[in-house]
């Protein structure tokens, strides 16, 4: 899809990088190392709010269970999220789907 695509290896990496760079969208796995992913969207959040930024897209990305990355979604404020694993075509696809109608297609894939 044309994107251009850095790597954090870890939560406080991730919130490093963010705090460095300006992002289109922010794609989290659900289970990182030092972390959950919906710590770091809700870290994000705080300093959004805190900084008085644009809200950026975040995605959730796990093989835990749909119920429960629906809740950390809500409590976290994260757009979306997709169970691994997932295939890139349909990775494309929810990605496609945000880019040309400003949401998450699925919160469930």
């Amino acid at each position: 899809m044309g994107f251009e695509v850095e790597i954090a290896i870890n939560g406080e990496q991730a919130l490093e990088m963010y705090g460095e760079n300006l992002y289109n969208l922010i794609i989290l796995d659900g289970g990182l190392p030092d972390m959950k992913g919906s710590e770091v969207g809700k870290r994000i959040r705080y300093l959004e709010k805190e900084n008085k930024m644009q809200k950026k897209p975040i995605l959730l990305l796990s093989a835990y269970p749909a119920d429960l990355l629906d809740q950390w979604c809500k409590e976290a404020e994260i757009d979306g999220f997709a169970i691994k694993p997932i295939c890139p075509d349909k990775l494309f696809s929810i990605l496609d789907g945000y880019f040309n109608n400003g949401v998450f297609s699925e919160r469930a894939a």
